[in-house]
């Protein structure tokens, strides 16, 4: 609203959310510019007619019920604001100056106390006028109404009730200046520390993240205080409201000594001689460390901190790749930190440091040699190299013989050229490649190349194909591998998935465990909308019915009757579904003495088995209702008869055949016999009928032993494949790991294909189920709902720093001749 007030803010109106308050005039001119209409109105009305317009032209509406206009007072958040200030709203105060007395139950005090509360800004002393009523519920007080309390009571609806109690008119916008204006405090307070650093600022989610992106210059106060905050390198952090938890500073009562006779805050942007800028190298090129060293000894610290903020406009140059672990602070930032912090004694040690890093550490080839010319001169920067590099140089340069240095330069020498002071390694039909120590100038190198302007953040491989050919030392691939892996931007962007390993269930007979599960139908014409189905785990065998409501009653009785037709069944599995996970079905299994195990949160693959037979089941439907799709109930019994009859690929068998433990006939089979028709002799005495019974049961067992064996083979067969298709995890995640957890969002649209897909780093607070778990935030703040394991991966962090860069440095292979 503020950028819809443009120029009329703050001198004619003064926007707060969605209110938009014009203000009248202060003096009234009574001179009649209209018949009727006096010059103040007139202005008014024109004021009023500019806002509209306004409101035009950004396409806003208002409400001409609720707009008040031309009018003295008007009621704004409870108030009553006119050219006298602000009042209380006499509809808001007549119930208090109507409460009745005497106050006889602590409740009705509190009650009391609360409501008045409300309006103590208009109340003076309110604290010491409450004191006698305050007594009366504390501990000690007594409940008696006496002449004081009475006094006190009648006191304060006396200054309610009054038209004489006004305050001044309230100011929308000082929250707002006052937030600004603590960033412009903080910001001056680290100047020193700050210009030319990249840094986060962490604020509320307030209007004053939108002002600090992009401000539209119309307070000009606050935009000179935005002015100077734009002059920072900062990146904006918005904290959440539940994150944001006072400490005990801010709960520090400042005493108000010596308030009156500060400076205001923004005092220093009055100073004369231009703009303060930041830039990463010295102003002025004629000025020496020598000289700012002797500036600093005599005039002292504060003078010479005074005489370097103040100076021309320059050009911030700002690096094109920065440093991820810390950009570096130019000489003029570093002079201006140390002399406020150090004093003399600082400032001449990092005068020495500049004059020791404006030495150029030269080994001479020999000592002969001295005086030769020094573009023909070979030397050895030194202070680059370490270890066994160090002394290869040295070799190469002659300042040390073989017996002086340790057999691994020996070996590795003549693989090793020097070339302007810098060491390469030589390989065939390869150009040589530079060496670099230290851990600051390798991670820079890493930086540049998968940060930089030409990394991209591509994968380790390609980070690393682009470093090999210039550069070399040992552990680099394990180095550039863990660098790309700890990379945040690369994990919440990384499409790789994993998957939890596959837990095959062995079963030993029909019956030992039946899958239980609801699928939803369109609506027939009979009203049904569900099919319930029970579904074995070994034969594969399937029952179901049809329903109208998804019913716990419904649930529970059709269960019953399957077990009590059924009654070799040992356990049912069922999903978390309200359908099962409610009274009546748990208590009427418990009446059964049938066990059920419900399974685990997004895990539908433990209920896969009767999961996949509901699409083969609705395909059959389809098939046999395709006339009429609406009385599809009447096709559900033939549809899991031929199932039934169907035999299964992994057993080999019919599924009524290994249920039920007998050979089945199909209907043709009595139209045209077969052999087992054909066979049935009818004249079989009792024993020759009671010796085949043994036979086809003994047959019966074999088989069954045989069924088993091979559906435990085919289901560990697709383990296998499982396995080593996808990417298993090949670790469980344990509670206190830091992970990421997958937006599932982005998966389902199109227009969040930029989006990160994976949020984070969160933290495991505890495991709720084999491979279910519940998280946090890293400040300890949970995140609502469980999260599955096949969701999350592990949160790779760059923290341990030179722990992860040893380890990548041990676990390379060959250490110089990698």
């Amino acid at each position: 609203m503020l950028a819809v007030a443009g120029d009329m803010f703050p001198e004619k109106c003064e926007p707060y959310i969605d209110d938009n308050p014009v203000k009248g005039a202060r003096y009234k001119d009574e001179t009649e510019v209209q018949p009727g209409v006096r010059e103040f109105v007139w202005d008014h009305l024109q004021d009023i007619k500019d806002l509209l317009q306004r409101f035009i032209v950004y396409n806003i509406t208002a409400s001409g019920p609720k707009s008040i206009l031309a009018v003295p007072e008007v009621t704004i958040l409870g108030f009553r604001c006119g050219a006298y200030g602000r009042r209380l709203d006499p509809a808001k105060t007549d119930k208090i100056s109507q409460w009745p007395t005497p106050l006889r139950a602590t409740t009705e005090v509190r009650a009391f106390l609360g409501v008045v509360g409300f309006w103590r800004i208009f109340i003076k002393g309110f604290a010491k006028i409450t004191e006698p009523i305050r007594t009366m519920i504390r501990e000690g007080g007594t409940m008696d109404w006496t002449e004081d309390r009475e006094e006190a009571s009648q006191t304060l609806k006396d200054i309610l009730s009054s038209d004489q109690v006004t305050l001044a008119a309230p100011c929308f916008n000082d929250e707002f200046k006052k937030e600004v204006l603590a960033i412009l405090h903080c910001l001056k307070t680290f100047q020193a520390y700050l210009f030319g650093r990249r840094f986060i600022l962490r604020i509320n989610p307030t209007n004053v993240v939108g002002a600090l992106k992009n401000y539209k210059p119309i307070d000009p106060t606050i935009g000179r205080w935005i002015g100077f905050i734009w002059q920072f390198d900062y990146k904006v952090e918005r904290i959440a409201g539940l994150r944001n938890r006072a400490d005990g500073l801010s709960r520090i009562c400042i005493t108000p000594e010596g308030v009156e006779d500060a400076e205001p805050i923004d005092v220093f942007l009055e100073y004369e001689g231009g703009t303060l800028v930041g830039d990463n190298e010295m102003e002025d090129p004629t000025i020496t460390t020598g000289q700012l060293l002797i500036q600093t000894l005599e005039k002292g610290a504060p003078a010479v901190v005074a005489e370097l903020g103040e100076g021309p406009v320059t050009t911030v140059r700002r690096k094109e790749e920065k440093d991820s672990w810390g950009a570096e602070v130019g000489a003029r930032e570093e002079l201006m930190a140390m002399t406020v912090e150090g004093g003399r004694d600082a400032v001449m040690t990092l005068a020495e440091t500049w004059a020791q890093k404006e030495c150029q550490y030269l080994v001479n080839l020999t000592p002969e040699e001295q005086g030769a010319d020094q573009n023909e001169q070979e030397f050895f920067l030194i202070q680059m190299y370490e270890g066994v590099f160090k002394e290869i140089g040295l070799l190469l340069v002659g300042n040390k013989q073989p017996t002086e240095v340790g057999p691994k330069a020996r070996e590795e020498v003549e693989k090793y050229v020097l070339r302007n002071g810098h060491l390469f390694k030589r390989e065939e039909g390869m150009m040589p490649r530079r060496v670099v120590c230290g851990r600051s100038r390798q991670l820079d190198i890493i930086q540049a190349m998968h940060d930089g302007l030409v990394g991209g953040h591509r994968s380790s491989k390609g980070t690393f194909a682009k470093i090999v050919p210039l550069y070399f030392w040992p552990g680099m691939a394990g180095m550039v591998a863990m660098y790309c892996q700890t990379c945040l931007i690369c994990q919440e962007r990384c499409s790789i998935r994993v998957y939890e390993p596959l837990r095959p269930t062995r079963v030993l007979e029909p019956g030992h465990l039946v899958h239980l599960d609801l699928a939803v139908m369109p609506v027939s014409t009979d009203g049904f909308r569900y099919i319930l189905d029970a579904r074995d785990n070994l034969s594969g065998y399937v029952e179901a019915i049809a329903l109208k409501k998804k019913t716990g009653k419904a649930v529970a009785d059709w269960v019953e009757d399957f077990y009590l037709r059924h009654p070799f069944v040992r356990r049912f599995i069922a999903d978390n579904g309200t359908k099962f996970i409610n009274q009546e079905v748990l208590n009427r299994l418990k009446t059964l003495c049938v066990p059920i195990k419900i399974t685990e949160p997004y895990h539908p693959e433990v209920n896969a088995l009767v999961e996949r037979g509901h699409r083969t089941l609705k395909n059959t439907i389809a098939k046999l209702a395709a006339d009429n799709l609406g009385s599809w109930p009447r096709f559900l019994k033939q549809a899991v008869f031929a199932e039934n009859m169907t035999p299964k690929r992994t057993t080999g068998c019919i599924p009524a055949e290994l249920w039920y433990g007998r050979e089945i006939d199909f209907p043709i089979e009595a139209l045209v016999p077969t052999w087992n028709r054909l066979n049935d002799y009818p004249h079989l005495s009792t024993e020759e009928l009671i010796t085949a019974r043994c036979q086809q049961i003994a047959r019966n067992k074999e088989a069954l032993e045989e069924v088993v064996n091979r559906v435990t083979d085919s289901r560990m067969r697709d383990k296998t494949r499982w396995d080593q298709v996808k990417n298993i995890r090949k670790e469980p995640l344990q509670v206190g790991e830091k992970v990421l957890i997958r937006n599932s969002a982005l998966e389902s649209t199109w227009s969040g294909q930029l989006g990160k897909r994976f949020k984070g780093p969160y933290r495991i607070a505890k495991s709720v189920g084999l491979n279910t778990f519940e998280l946090e935030d890293l400040d300890g703040t949970n995140i609502r709902g469980p999260s599955p394991g096949q969701r999350l991966v592990k949160f790779l962090s760059r923290d341990p720093v030179e722990q992860w860069l040893q380890e990548a440095q041990d676990r390379e292979t060959g250490g110089l001749t990698a």
